[in-house]
């Protein structure tokens, strides 16, 4: 067993930093029987775009968009 593997790995290792941007949107278009709508989180970052069903509902009279939160 040698430690020039472990020297190799640690010297490999870059630090990378990446600028993302993330949004919690409604999809109103997929509201459930009852009214209510799913809250999707939107991630961006490297040209690239994911959408992430959080699998949580809201009523959309109650979601303020501005604060991307639901509101009493």
């Amino acid at each position: 067993m040698t430690l020039l593997h472990i020297s190799d790995t640690q010297s490999d290792t870059r630090k990378m930093h990446v600028s993302m941007k993330t949004n919690f949107k409604l999809r109103k278009s997929l509201n459930t029987k009852s009214g209510l709508a799913t809250i999707y989180l939107f991630i961006s970052g490297l040209n690239q775009r994911e959408r992430i069903n959080l699998n949580l509902h809201v009523d959309p009279s109650l979601w303020d968009q501005e604060k991307q939160m639901a509101v009493s």
